[in-house]
């Protein structure tokens, strides 16, 4: 949301693809050079598949593939195969089992034996290298030897404790000469190794060994004498000629970005053969390769017919495949996602310092972000030219309300703009006479637009009426009143020729034309006028009745008004009380000494005239709490027996009812509390203990009225009084 008020927004649809869930099984384990095949049981079975062995390392993209697995040793081995699946979507995983390859049997006994002994003993369990398997010689002896008497071909079949079986053949001359056998004269590369047979058989080399076996890696002449079990003695050389070859080093396994390229290089050889572990395929015959995509490499290189070889792993990653989309011209902003949804996770550096991988642009340029993968730390930067045209500035105002008399021009500004408001019409400014919402859409020469809402509210029209005509009544009050409710008025009362009040009525005190004016509180004005006329009707309000009256006594009001007819109406504190022409009015509410003064007031109205007369009269109380005679005044120490009032409060007054009574005196004692009605009727008594405070009191089923609340306390009496509003 830009500063403006303006707001877009981006959404992407992610489908997230579930991963190969990757599984095999083949048997647990098997012997050297054994075909061990394997099943796969991966979903989705659409997947491409990549296995990689051990013993040796090798590679396929079978579904269910099979392996020779090979272990040259006395002792059993554990390998791992893994197996990677890539589903169509291009989720990948990976599993890895493990099976134990146990070795085969080992045997020695050679190709022939020529001994001048007329015996010779064949061993397949030499030094207990076989130790816990079991024999069978062609002879049907199951032992781990045998003792050779006649001249011919004698094999056995070994089997392991773990169940792998190894097999050999031997020719035995008797009776003839030893001959031990290297074979013809010839050239290798590097090294090779020199076999004199005849297993069991003491031996010296020319090279001063004393072993079966000997490792050449020197051109020369070599020979060896053997002296065989039964001490018959034979001697054989052979000429070998070692070419040592051209070491070759691809190095360590490396890792790059596919953006970078890796190129290996073989060195200098006569030839160069490279190929794709994995698939055995070749790829190249050049001295240096460029490797096309993950995976292992070998090269092997021949230099005078010896070759070497090396392998190295080759992992490319990938770069951030992203783009910023083409330069844009564009209003008010540009949201730019670089997003990558899949992969990573991924670093993102803007050329504005923002590190998030999307931005909001706001003014023109050229953007450019770098996107790093941060577990492969390759990178790929993409660049985009913007040019941001600013909104055009639409601003209606506030809402508001008008009068009924009212209107209100909308002007949307922005000149030379196009507009459309909601109400239909095209032009830069309406007129408006309707509540309603108002909106309009500017569009400027860019083709940018913006939009602003007004609510306008017409208010209900607004008057006043302050009648007829009215007649002014000789010794009878008249007040105009435009009789309204609602609060926040003000008002200008006036005649023909001055300001008379600003209250809300006016009493009249001559006939003429009134003209009142009233603003409401929108401001909105009103206006009406009376016209108040002689009349030859008079009223005038007159009673007696004695002016001072002692608590409890009835008071008689004689209503002397005239002219009659007319009706009448007593308030006595500007509560009405009776409507009779002649009242008698007990006055039996409590009074606070040394006295009340209740205002009494006469209303005669003879329908046309009204004349109101308002009279005091003194309530004395009917008792006094003074010290009769004889008696003796309260001494002080009488007094700190007693407790004392110092003050009492009731509020809030008025009330509905619900009040507090608040008392301060000076210590807890026991109080006798009554409420009098204005008739002197008792509403309500209770005795109970006080102290200073405050208590609340809830009496919201009393009529509207005037009461009295009265505290008595030792010979001290409180009087307070209320008034209770309409519930």
């Amino acid at each position: 949301t830009t500063a403006g008020g303006c707001v877009g927004s981006v959404s992407n649809n992610v489908i997230i693809y579930p991963i190969p869930s990757v599984s095999f099984s083949s048997q647990p384990a098997a012997c050297s050079g054994e075909n061990v095949i394997f099943t796969n049981t991966t979903s989705p079975t659409s997947s491409t598949y990549d296995w990689v062995f051990s013993s040796p390392t090798t590679y396929s993209p079978s579904i269910n593939p099979s392996q020779v697995f090979s272990n040259s040793g006395t002792s059993a081995i554990t390998v791992p195969v893994t197996l990677t699946a890539l589903s169509p979507n291009l989720c990948s995983a990976s599993s890895t089992n493990f099976i134990t390859i146990n070795p085969l049997p080992i045997l020695g006994l050679g190709d022939s034996i020529t001994t001048c002994g007329t015996t010779y003993p064949l061993y397949a369990n030499l030094g207990g290298v076989n130790a816990g398997s079991t024999y069978l010689w062609n002879t049907l002896v199951t032992t781990d030897s045998i003792l050779v008497t006649l001249d011919g071909t004698y094999s056995v079949t070994v089997t392991s404790p773990s169940g792998c079986i190894n097999s050999e053949s031997v020719s035995v001359t008797l009776n003839g000469t030893v001959l031990p056998t290297l074979g013809a004269d010839a050239t290798f590369c590097d090294n090779t190794v020199l076999d004199a047979g005849y297993p069991g058989s003491t031996y010296l080399w020319s090279t001063g060994a004393t072993s079966q076996t000997i490792t050449i890696t020197a051109t020369g002449t070599y020979s060896v004498t053997v002296t065989d079990v039964n001490g018959c003695i034979g001697t054989n050389s052979v000429n070998i000629t070692i070419v040592p070859s051209t070491p070759v080093s691809l190095g360590l396994d490396t890792v790059e970005c596919a953006s970078t390229g890796v190129v290996l290089n073989a060195g200098i050889a006569t030839t160069y053969v490279w190929t794709n572990v994995s698939t055995g395929a070749i790829v190249s015959t050049a001295a240096t390769l460029t490797v096309p995509a993950t995976g292992e490499y070998a090269v092997q290189i021949t230099n005078s017919g010896c070759s070497s070889t090396d392998t190295i792993v080759v992992t490319l990653n990938d770069s951030p495949s992203f783009s910023l989309g083409p330069n844009a011209t564009i209003c008010d902003q540009l949201f730019l996602n670089a997003t990558i949804p899949l992969g990573g996770p991924y670093s993102y550096s803007w050329n504005t310092s923002a590190v998030s991988p999307a931005i909001t642009v706001t003014s023109s340029g050229t953007y450019n972000v770098l996107i790093t993968n941060t577990s492969t730390l390759c990178s790929a930067i993409d660049s985009i030219d913007v040019i941001i045209n600013p909104l055009p500035t639409v601003a209606l105002g506030s809402d508001t309300s008008l009068c009924s008399y009212q209107t209100i021009s909308l002007d949307a500004g922005n000149t030379g703009s196009s507009f459309v408001w909601n109400s239909g019409q095209t032009t830069q400014t309406i007129n408006v006479s309707a509540s309603g919402t108002y909106s309009v859409t500017v569009t400027d020469g860019f083709g940018c637009s913006n939009s602003d809402p007004i609510q306008v509210t017409i208010l209900p029209v607004f008057s006043i009426d302050l009648g007829p005509d009215k007649p002014f009544c000789p010794g009878s009050t008249l007040i105009l009143d435009a009789g309204l409710t609602t609060s926040g008025n003000t008002y200008l009362w006036e005649n023909s020729s001055t300001i008379l009040t600003t209250t809300a009525t006016y009493t009249v005190a001559d006939t003429g034309m009134y003209y009142l004016t009233v603003s409401d509180s929108y401001n909105c004005l009103a206006n009406d006028s009376v016209k108040v006329i002689p009349s030859n009707t008079s009223l005038y309000a007159v009673f007696l009745a004695a002016s001072e009256i002692i608590e409890g006594q009835e008071l008689v009001f004689i209503n002397l008004s005239y002219p009659r007819p007319y009706t009448s109406q007593w308030y006595l504190d500007n509560v009405l009380v009776t409507n009779d022409s002649s009242p008698t009015i007990a006055f039996n509410g409590p009074v606070s000494p040394p006295s009340d003064i209740i205002y009494v007031t006469l209303k005669v109205n003879n329908g046309y005239c009204t004349s109101i007369l308002t009279k005091p009269i003194t309530v004395s109380p009917a008792f006094m709490p003074v010290p009769t005679e004889g008696e003796k005044p309260v001494t002080p120490k009488e007094e700190a027996l007693f407790s004392q009032i110092n003050q009492v409060n009731l509020y809030p007054n008025p009330n509905s009812g619900i009040f507090n009574f608040s008392i301060d005196i000076t210590k807890e004692t026991i109080a006798m509390i009554n409420i009098y009605s204005i008739t002197g009727a008792l509403v309500y008594s209770e005795k109970r203990f006080v102290s200073s405070g405050v208590i609340p009191y809830d009496f919201q089923e009393l009529n509207p009225g005037m009461y009295f609340f009265t505290i008595e306390i030792f010979n001290e009496k409180r009087t307070l009084k209320f008034i209770k509003t309409p519930n």
